[in-house]
């Protein structure tokens, strides 16, 4: 770029002299060496006034924005001869300009201005000797060529060879949107495409004495490819702080393949003390394959614990509308005490697909052979605390109707257990009309559920067998169930029809069970290695028009229930795997929930507060009937009597909702808007859960009505983020629907969650000073069509074995102003009195923070934290600390995972470049 810019100096055929200004025209003879081919001219762009790229930074620096003078408007002669055809023209001006035709020299002297092919020169002096193909410019000289900027204290160059030197040389160029800024000795060679540098710095810094750089004695730029320095030194201020053997930057735009950055600390290559264990990470090789695929080979290594083999293959067609990744890592545990080590392969997939608008694919998988393997070497809290996940789901919206088909699958990383449905098919078909007032909706769903892989089981609990010993296994289970829905509505009335099979088998042992022999009264324990169910089930009902819509909002409905509780056919290991089934009965129902209006003075910004009470009121009948005594002993337990009479239903529930509603006033000088148009502002809601009294209860002997246990009362608040508080109590002593049994409210339940920000406070005191409140929104939620991550990403958080420590630690908000994110969890427990003596459990309490703030503009602070109240100990720790520099970056993290795993790490890196950085990184796996 430079060496097309220094072509100005071309001798010419024919010099036409103007006074001031000059311009000349060329005919090309045969060139001494390979001369550039012209380019096409750009009509859009301005023969002699280049892009500005100056900034407040660069002028510090003594970039010029462009050229201090332009050329004089050209008059017709110079007009026409610019316009002639195959020759090159080159353009000049300066106070005064003397031609040596002896010596085919041309001198320029002051304010000189040189332009040709778009490159303007700007010095003091410049002087051009054809014969000795030398070009020479004096007097703070300013190349300009189209976007680049080069000043120095002097220029020389060879026109014929094109090489040429810059003394005391100043220019930047750009590397993935950072600029970065040269200065030194720089050499340009014959092909314009190389350029040397002799005791060279290099820096980002826009600062006239920048805060760092890098000084290097040889420096080697080939022009957009690949800039090469050695040996450097890394300066802060002027003090030497790192010397590097080389510095190597590729300056392609675009993917290539190449060498992965290495991640490890000093440390690891000075070990502190013997005790330390080295690690190193993303060791390996980056394939561009094309420009929708590619692929990375990567290594970790970490001394003592592991060796983990990784490869990732990501993938985007945007016109075939496809994306996602793959990755596969296979980790070998070390051995200990002689024993060989675990091994875990797992693999990660994320697939989003579109065949068309309406037929969709998406896939999440995240499957490991070893889960035991991955929670214990891993330092991340959300790898241990969490499941592997995997989704798999396929839709297709046609005009008659929407199918789905999916398939999911979890591993817990805890116990291993394995949760999994395949399929899960759902069809739901548009909704058929008879007319306007008969309407069809089927639905169909069907779902195959399995659990593996679950807590032990005893087999045997003892054994007066002497050599036998209590058995064990892991259980598996299986749920297959089918739900075909054909509700139909005719008019304002709305029959239901639900039609469903649920199959169930399982080898978890179930409870011995105890045979009499009728012959000699003699007793067996029999053990069932495995159970089995099916059922079949079938439900109907009306739901009447519902009356009084605007206030008392009655529903009625009538209903056909099953006789008792089950489905209405069942076989299973009572019946002998025969069918056995109960009758049906009539049930009635109906709901009430009116809306009673309150209103109250307002108070500060408050001009009025609205309560709203809606009371829920249901009401259920179903008349007693004989249950099959077939059906009777399959639903009943082993050892139980069998209930032959279902007796009557008849409850009443009631529930209760509540809501305090804030209008804000308007502004004393607004006199457009409409009072009742004015925001409003949750204040407070209480949503109280249904307590239910049962009437045929009541009547039975030493019996009460009251069937519900507990009672739960749920508030939220706009003017807290997140608020929301729940509190459980228990309401008797004792067992429910008992006279003996006594009132006695207990708290059972307590969780709290809110968020606390610099707008909560403001809010908290405008209510006693009048002046504005704001409901405080939600974070929004990133779109789900920008979800699509590499690994690691946010598609479903599957996140690597060892990712970078500052990967694991939340930074605080957009801007540093202060947030705090509280979690309270207790559970308590009556005291129970046994044998005379009251037995307490201890309550388990447990509080988790999340905060983060800004010490001052340029440190912040973040902090996770999980605090066992009850045991009065830590579950884990997320602390980060962060100091943003001009162009630094300093970042204190520690991490500490739940089992017991932990991280420290230290590093300032440069923030145009992370991989330049100093770094401290300490790492213990538990037991090892």
């Amino acid at each position: 770029m430079m060496g097309r810019g220094l072509l100005i100096g071309c001798a010419t055929a024919s010099i036409l002299v103007v006074p001031g200004a000059g311009a000349a025209q060329e005919a090309r003879p045969p060139p001494r060496t390979q001369q550039r081919e012209r380019q096409p001219t750009d009509s859009l762009r301005q023969d002699s006034i280049p892009v500005p790229i100056d900034t407040a930074e660069a002028r510090a620096l003594g970039l010029p924005a462009q050229p201090s003078r332009s050329f004089p408007t050209a008059d017709s002669i110079i007009t026409a001869l610019l316009e002639l055809e195959d020759y090159g023209a080159t353009r000049y001006a300066a106070d005064s300009l003397t031609l040596f035709a002896e010596t085919s020299e041309i001198r320029l002297t002051g304010s000189s201005l040189v332009e040709r092919e778009g490159s303007i020169l700007e010095a003091d002096s410049v002087t051009f000797q054809q014969d000795d193909c030398l070009l020479v410019a004096s007097g703070k000289p300013a190349l300009f060529d189209r976007e680049t900027v080069l000043v120095g204290g002097g220029m020389r160059y060879d026109t014929c060879e094109r090489t040429g030197i810059v003394a005391e040389a100043l220019t930047k160029f750009e590397q993935q949107g950072i600029d970065w800024y040269l200065t030194g000795e720089l050499a340009v060679d014959s092909g314009s495409t190389r350029i040397y540098g002799s005791g060279t710095d290099v820096t980002t810094c826009q600062l006239a004495t920048p805060h760092y750089h890098f000084h290097a004695s040889n420096v080697k730029w080939v022009s957009d490819n690949v800039l090469v320095a050695r040996p450097a030194v890394l300066y802060v201020k002027d003090v030497p702080v790192l010397w590097l053997p080389f510095i190597w930057q590729d300056m392609r735009q675009g993917r290539r393949s190449g060498l992965l950055v290495p991640r490890f600390g000093f440390n690891d290559l000075v070990r502190p003390n013997t005790g330390y264990r080295r690690h190193v990470s993303n060791i390996g090789y980056y394939f561009a394959i094309s420009d929708y695929l590619d692929f990375q080979a990567s290594l970790d290594w970490f001394s003592g614990n592991y060796v983990a083999l990784n490869g990732q293959m990501k993938y985007r067609w945007l016109n075939r509308f496809l994306a996602g990744s793959i990755g596969l890592s296979r980790i070998f545990e070390e051995g200990a005490e002689g024993q060989p080590g675990s091994k875990s392969l797992r693999l990660q997939w994320m697939h989003q697909q579109s065949f068309n608008q309406r037929t969709r694919l998406t896939a999440n998988v995240d499957y490991a052979t070893s889960t035991r393997v991955i929670e214990q070497n891993s330092v991340d809290p959300l790898v241990q605390t969490a499941t592997l996940g995997s989704r798999v789901n396929f839709s297709k919206q046609m005009d008659w109707g929407t199918l789905t088909i999916g398939a999911s699958r979890s591993q817990d990383l805890a116990n291993g257990t394995i949760t999994q449905s395949l399929p899960d098919i759902s069809l739901s078909p548009a909704p058929v009309n008879f007319g306007e007032a008969v309407t069809w909706s089927p639905s169909f769903s069907f779902s195959n559920n399995q659990r593996l892989n679950q807590f032990p089981g005893v087999v045997i609990e003892t054994s007066t067998i002497a050599g036998i010993t209590a058995d064990t296994l892991f259980p598996d289970d299986r749920t297959t169930g089918f739900r075909l829905a054909t509700p139909i509505r005719v008019g304002r009335w709305n029959w239901r029809n639900d039609f469903s099979v649920t199959d169930f088998v399982t080898n978890r042992p179930s409870q011995p069970v105890t045979i009499v022999d009728p012959v000699d009264s003699s007793t067996s324990t029999v053990y069932y290695g495995e159970d089995f169910s099916t059922g079949v089930d079938w439900n109907t009902g009306i739901n009447l028009p519902s009356l009084f819509p605007s206030t008392w909002k009655l529903q009625p409905s009538v209903g056909v229930q099953n006789t008792t509780s089950g489905p209405f056919m069942i076989r299973n290991r009572q019946t002998g795997g025969a069918f056995v089934s109960q009758g049906k009965r009539l049930s009635f129902s109906a709901s009430l929930s009116p809306t009673v209006f309150g209103f109250f003075p307002g108070v500060g910004p408050i001009s009025r507060i609205r309560h709203s009470f809606s009371p829920m009121f249901s009401w259920n009948l179903a008349p007693a009937a004989d249950v099959p005594e077939a059906y009777a002993r399959a639903v009943s337990r082993p050892g139980t009597t069998p209930q032959l009479r279902s007796p009557t239903a008849h409850s009443i529930s009631l529930g209760l909702s509540q809501t305090f509603e804030g209008k804000l006033r308007a502004a004393a000088d607004d006199t457009t808007s409409d009072p009742r148009d004015a925001p409003k502002v949750k204040l407070l809601s209480i949503q109280t859960s249904a307590i239910t009294y049962d009437f045929q209860q009541a009547k039975e002997p030493g019996r009460s009505g009251w069937t519900t246990g507990s009672i739960q009362n749920t508030f939220t608040s706009d003017l807290l983020r997140g608020f929301t508080l729940s509190l459980s109590h228990e309401l008797w002593d004792g067992p429910i629907g008992y006279d003996s049994t006594r009132f006695d409210l207990f708290l059972r339940s307590v969780s709290a969650r809110f968020t606390l920000t610099g707008a909560t406070f403001a809010n908290i005191f405008s209510l006693f000073t009048g002046g504005e409140v704001t409901a405080e929104q939600e974070d929004q939620a990133a779109d789900p069509q920008d979800r699509l991550q590499p690994l690691g990403g946010a598609m479903s958080a599957p996140r690597s074995l060892d990712p970078a420590i500052d990967q694991l630690t939340a930074r605080p908000t957009a801007g540093g102003g202060f947030r705090t994110s509280v979690t309270y969890d207790e559970q308590r427990t009556r005291t129970r009195i046994v044998d005379g003596e009251a037995i307490e459990t201890p309550s388990l309490r447990n509080l988790g923070l999340q905060i983060g703030f800004s010490l001052t503009p340029g440190w912040s602070v973040s902090w996770n934290t999980n605090y066992n109240i009850t045991q009065k100990e830590f579950g884990q720790h997320l602390l980060r600390l962060d100091r943003t520099m001009h162009r630094w970056r300093a970042t204190f993290s520690f991490v500490k995972a739940p089992n017991g795993n932990f991280a420290f790490n230290f590093f300032i890196s440069l923030q145009d470049q992370p991989e330049m950085k100093f770094q401290y990184d300490q790492r213990t796996v538990r037991g090892r």
